[in-house]
């Protein structure tokens, strides 16, 4: 029997978000994946950032659920280039399996995260 493609996400804020310059020297960001589907499914994210971490990093997110994410980030230089975490799932396996194999079927979504310098923040 063929392996069954992951349900497809959603995820608010869609596609980016935003840290904008801020006296205090950590920033906190919420995102949340929503899991529409009738089953649960593994999620797991990743960046190549040094300066943000995404707590929780993986997961699992039952039928009809959704998952809040922190995003932090630890200071930026102004006019940092934007980065990309990504966000990869599959139909979750009760059995203990690494479901995320090298050649295994699952959904893939990037977030771009954008460091507003000063002049396009407004107080």
């Amino acid at each position: 029997m063929a392996a069954l493609p992951p349900p497809s996400i959603t995820t608010s804020p869609t596609n980016c978000i935003f840290f904008n310059p801020h006296v205090d020297r950590y920033q906190t960001v919420y995102f949340r994946i929503t899991n529409t589907a009738p089953k649960a499914i593994a999620f797991r994210i990743f960046t190549q950032s040094q300066i943000t971490s995404i707590k929780p990093n993986n997961g699992v997110i039952q039928a009809k659920s959704l998952i809040t994410i922190a995003i932090t980030c630890s200071g930026y230089i102004v006019g940092q280039m934007p980065e990309i975490f990504t966000i990869e799932w599959a139909n979750h396996c009760k059995s203990g399996q690494n479901v995320f194999k090298e050649n295994g079927i699952r959904g893939v979504k990037n977030i771009r995260i954008y460091y507003n310098t000063a002049d396009k923040y407004f107080y």
